[in-house]
Order: C-alpha cells, then structure tokens, then sequence
C-alpha cells in the first residue's frame, strides 16, 4: 500500500520513525512525502536517503501519485481543507488529532467521506492500540464489570517558548484569522480525555457523548486560550469522569490515570511503570500492555492501512471524536478563563529555558485527582 505523509517535520517525524524502526507491515510503503519548509531533521535526512520524493504541497504530489492512504500531520487550521482534498482527489486519509476545532467541521468532513467513499481516521493513537482495544473488549465483554470512575491526571510543564514561537499554540484563531482553539485540552492532553470516553462507548469505533459537564479553566501563561483545567462529568451508563492537567505546574508528572469497576480497578502510572493493569476483587492482576511505547502508537497506521485494505471501519472515525469535539467546543465557550494571580507566579530557568508555574497549583491539582473532586469554583456546563 502507497502510503504519503503530509507534514513531514515536527509530529510528522513520529511517522517517519514509524518505517524508520521497522514497526509497521512490510507492506505498507512511505511513497512520498509533503513539506514546504524542509528542516535538517534526521527524519528529513533518511527521507532523502531512502530517495522518497518531498513535495512542497498537495497539488505538486497529485500531479505525481495518487497515494493509497495518506497521513495528515500538520498545524490543526490546515486539517480540513488538506484532508477534503486528498478524499476527493482518490486517497484516504488518517488526521492527527485534534481533527478540526469545530463539530461543524468534522461534520462536514464526514460528508466528504461518504461522499467519495474514502475512509477518514483521526489519530488517537490509544483507540487504535492492542493495550486500549483488549482493554475495552474486556469492558464490553463484562469483564470488569460496571464502569464508576475514570480519571486522569497530567501535568506536562512547558517552557515558554511553547507558546512564543508558535503562531497557533494557545491561540484561539491564528493571525489569519482561521478557527485553532488550541489548548490543553483540545490537543496537548486530549487523548487521556477521549480515551474515557472511548473506553465507555457501546461498540467498538464509538464513544460516550457526556450527559453533566462542570470545569474549571486557568491559565498561568500570558495565552487566550488556557494551561490548566479540572473537568468532571457523568456518561450515560452512570460511570463518573476527572480530567484534571496543567503546564504550569511546579512538577513535572507524567500521565497517570485510575478506572474503577465494579469487579476490578485500572491503574496505568507512567512515572513509575509503562504496563497498564487491571487488579480484580479476587487479587488477581492482568496485564493489557504498554500503552505508550513506539510500536503501540504505531498501530495507528497500521489499523488504518488494514481498515483501507479490507474495507473496514476505522478504530477511531468522526463520530468516535465526536464527544471530545463537543465537551470542549463547550467548555471552550462558556466557561470564563481564570488568570492566576501574578503575586502567585513564578519563574524559573532550567536547561536554559524559562519555565512559568503558579504556587501551590501542582499540590491542588494532585489533591483533586487523588479526591476524584473539582475545585470549590468549578462550574456546571450545559451541552
């Protein structure tokens, strides 16, 4: 299968890797790429020694090659015009995530799909894992019995140059005006939170669309969207969910997340071990897998490859982000965003880079998480 990667730096060098290493079925082949500002990156160099063609954009490669499947790793604004064009010129499409800040958007796009008959993937890594996949086959199969509380919690510090050499990190549209509502939780962390949502939808390929939603949003960066939030909410089949994540916390902590059942409890702690594991009423333990090692992200253009070959569905389609799009298209507009404090922020210099954190904010975060609680001023949303 002729695969073509669009975005061949930044993100896009994790697919690169992905042939690099050998993680992907030998017969899926890295036919060309498009990048229209070419960096010295080691993806770039074996690019070049492979001799796979790069094209400064859609227009240059369809005039060479209409690719099978095509990956899509560019700056969010971009994801809908390039993937309606690939649909509609022959190929299939796997996105990165976020796939468009609007539901109107995806909406649209899912039209497209239909239309051309061209399957379109969104790249949550997770939904197209063997880790996540037996996880939830488990669940539907009753397994763990009822869902009652999922929760994460991330809290991933970033230097300030995140944000200040990027012209659509934090952004709610860019300077050309185009729709980007990037944040924390629209991109950064928003596979832990689609996850939770994954892992209670009734089949396979779907999620569960939230029923309650209350959060808080922050920001200790000087952004217009936010670094920081405390989500909660209640799913259809009563299980309860937490998303709480920041990048101005003093601490640095990986993700780590807890899914209480009726028969068993999932623990995944990345700060202290890469296996996600379910410990059941009677003692025993059962290991899933090792959620975020290369093979596993990996899997998420094999599974598509595989759904392109054989007519399937993808693990994780438009309707299937769905939820993620819709919680925070909500949050997004009716929430205030809170400025902490200058008295309460701080600066601080470390490999030559300068980190902002506010006080105290790491601690509340972890207190929350570990109470399965939002701060006192949290506030309801409607969807």
């Amino acid at each position: 299968m002729n695969i073509a990667l669009v975005g061949a730096g930044g993100y896009g060098g994790a697919y690169i890797n992905f042939f690099r290493h050998g993680l992907l079925p030998e017969d899926l082949i890295l036919k060309a790429a498009v990048e229209p500002f070419p960096v010295a990156t080691e993806g770039m160099t074996w690019l070049n020694d492979q001799k796979v063609p790069i094209y400064p954009d859609l227009e240059s490669l369809y005039a060479h090659i209409v690719p099978d499947l095509v990956v899509i790793s560019t700056p969010i604004p971009l994801h809908k015009k390039q993937a309606i064009f690939c649909m509609e010129h022959g190929s299939h499409v796997l996105c990165e995530k976020p796939l468009t800040p609007s539901k109107d958007d995806a909406l649209e796009m899912k039209a497209v799909s239909l239309r051309t008959g061209k399957l379109l993937g969104v790249g949550f890594q997770w939904s197209f894992s063997d880790t996540m996949l037996g996880l939830k086959k488990d669940i539907l199969d009753g397994v763990l019995g009822r869902p009652l509380l999922f929760k994460t919690h991330i809290s991933w510090t970033r230097p300030e140059t995140y944000y200040n050499t990027s012209s659509w990190k934090g952004r709610i549209r860019n300077e050309a005006g185009d729709l980007v509502n990037d944040c924390i939780l629209t991109n950064a962390t928003a596979h832990y939170l689609h996850n939770m949502f994954f892992l209670n939808g009734e089949s396979m390929e779907t999620s569960a669309m939230p029923v309650s939603l209350k959060g808080k949003l922050a920001r200790t960066y000087p952004i217009e969207t936010f670094d920081t939030c405390f989500v909660a909410g209640e799913l259809p089949n009563g299980c309860r969910f937490l998303h709480i994540a920041t990048h101005s916390g003093e601490t640095n902590s990986e993700p780590k997340l807890i899914y209480e059942f009726e028969k068993a409890t999932v623990y995944f702690d990345s700060n202290k071990e890469p296996e996600l594991y379910a410990v059941f009423t009677d003692g025993t333990k059962k290991t899933y897998g090792k959620p975020l090692s290369e093979f596993e992200v990996s899997q998420k253009l094999s599974r598509m490859a595989a759904a392109v070959e054989n007519g399937g569905t993808p693990c994780c389609g438009v309707d299937t982000i769905l939820p993620h799009l819709v919680t925070c298209n909500a949050l997004l507009e009716q929430l205030p965003i809170e400025t902490y404090p200058e008295d309460k922020i701080c600066l601080r210099l470390r490999d030559g880079a300068w980190y902002h954190y506010t006080r105290g904010l790491y601690e509340e975060t972890v207190r929350c998480y570990e109470e399965a609680v939002l701060p006192e001023d949290a506030r309801p949303v409607l969807l």
